[in-house]
């Protein structure tokens, strides 16, 4: 069995896959993840969209990211496939934000009509190149079974100015040269970079690994 995950954005609700069957952790060296090289072509109006989000969010990035293509589930552990696409097609979610939602609900109109839930998960259609960026959360417990609790900036998309028990940290595209990405060091990275944790590999448990449309 795997749990189907939902995000809310202003009242749209966004429907996401947990690919870990429930009752599942792994090991870190149980998970691999590869990257392949992969061409967009997306409708016109969705580029239009998206370059419409770039103009309104003004993001510093080096127009590259990864995102989501597939994962294989078994006993011995999973093998995560991603591709590499433009960031433009990675802020679309964005476009679900409230604020934009509120003053350019032409947006998320315009891609709720191309984009249906089931096709989300298929790389055939618009969905596959057009999921999420590849990134990771990471639940930080102490070994008295505390919980660090961050808060959250003002700034960010979803759970904006509350205490949350996750860390998001982002894939860097120099991270995937070699082919493939060590989940298990971006997992750490964040601990490090953002909570000045000395967070080993040893630490870490993998409880599962979901796509998040």
């Amino acid at each position: 069995m795997y749990k189907v995950l939902t995000s809310e954005f202003a009242g749209v609700t966004l429907p996401g896959r947990m690919i870990t069957p429930l009752w599942r952790t792994w090991e870190p060296d149980q998970i691999t993840c590869r990257v392949v090289p992969q061409d967009i072509d997306v409708h016109d109006d969705i580029r239009k969209v998206s370059e419409k989000v770039l103009e309104i969010k003004q993001p510093s990035v080096n127009n590259e990211t990864f995102h989501y293509r597939r994962a294989k589930v078994s006993d011995d552990g999973i093998e995560l496939e991603v591709g590499r696409s433009r960031y433009q097609f990675n802020l679309l979610h964005a476009a679900f934000e409230d604020s934009i939602r509120r003053d350019h609900p032409e947006l998320a109109e315009t891609l709720l009509h191309h984009v249906r839930e089931d096709d989300l998960f298929d790389l055939g259609k618009l969905g596959g190149p057009l999921s999420s960026g590849v990134g990771i959360t990471t639940v930080v417990v102490l070994k008295d079974h505390q919980t660090i609790m961050i808060h959250r900036s003002q700034k960010v998309t979803t759970n904006a100015d509350i205490d949350h028990p996750a860390l998001a940290e982002g894939v860097n595209p120099e991270e995937g040269i070699s082919g493939e990405i060590d989940l298990s060091s971006v997992a750490i990275r964040s601990g490090v970079e953002e909570l000045h944790l000395p967070i080993r590999r040893e630490d870490l448990v993998h409880l599962g690994l979901c796509v998040d449309g």
